[in-house]
Order: C-alpha cells, then structure tokens, then sequence
C-alpha cells in the first residue's frame, strides 16, 4: 500500500475543499462515511478485471482512502491510502497503478505547497 499524510495550516474546510477538487479533475467520485474519512474512486473494476492491461488510463479501477484529522490549533492532516494495488491488470496495472498514485499525492503535496499551507509530510 502506498500513503502520504500532508500536515497543512488553515481551514480544515478549505483542506477538504482542495482535496475533493483535485479528486475531482483526476477522474475519481468521492464519498464521505462522515465528515472526516472517505473514498474516492475511479475505473471500473469489472473492465479491469476483463481487460487487464488494456484497462489503462482513467478506466484502469483506482480506489483511494482519505481521512482529514484537524488539531485545536486550527492545523490538518490529511492522509490519503491506496486502496488498490492495479493487480487485476497483471503486472503492467501495478505498474500503472504506482504511477497513478504518486502522480495524484504529488498534485496533492504541490497544490498545499503552491498554496504555502504545507506544514509537512510524510510518504508511506
């Protein structure tokens, strides 16, 4: 499995916001269990599985989960977890499926980054 928690400063709101829109532009639907964890997916898993390498780019099944946890001095941390590993593709989906995922935590870590809320991270 493959992890990244990013420790951010400002509005947990505003965290949770830039998160959801980054889900969003790469393709994944997000659902929340409560306010503070969720899943985000995308692909289908029966084309995987069917297809196998075939099933590349955005139609290769891709799950992430996510949860944002905020501290009393207003900071978050959000931590996002592979929740597939692209095996249903054979080898190439692994492949493909550690790229999708350091492609996604690194326009997650640039964006906190760009916006100077990054407090810190931690990959897993």
């Amino acid at each position: 499995m493959t992890a990244l928690t990013v420790f951010v400063s400002g509005d947990p709101g505003r965290a949770r916001a830039t998160v959801d829109q980054i889900f969003s532009l790469r393709g994944f639907a997000v659902q929340y269990q409560d306010p503070f964890n969720g899943l985000a997916e995308r692909g289908s898993k029966g084309a995987t599985i069917a297809l196998g390498a075939l099933a590349g780019g955005d139609s290769q099944h891709l799950r992430v989960r996510f949860t944002f946890a905020a501290d009393p001095y207003g900071n978050t941390a959000i931590t996002l977890a592979s929740d597939t590993t692209g095996a249903a593709a054979g080898l190439i989906g692994v492949n493909r499926a550690n790229k999708a995922y350091a492609e996604l935590f690194g326009t997650v870590r640039t964006a906190f980054l760009d916006a100077g809320v990054l407090m810190g991270e931690q990959a897993y």
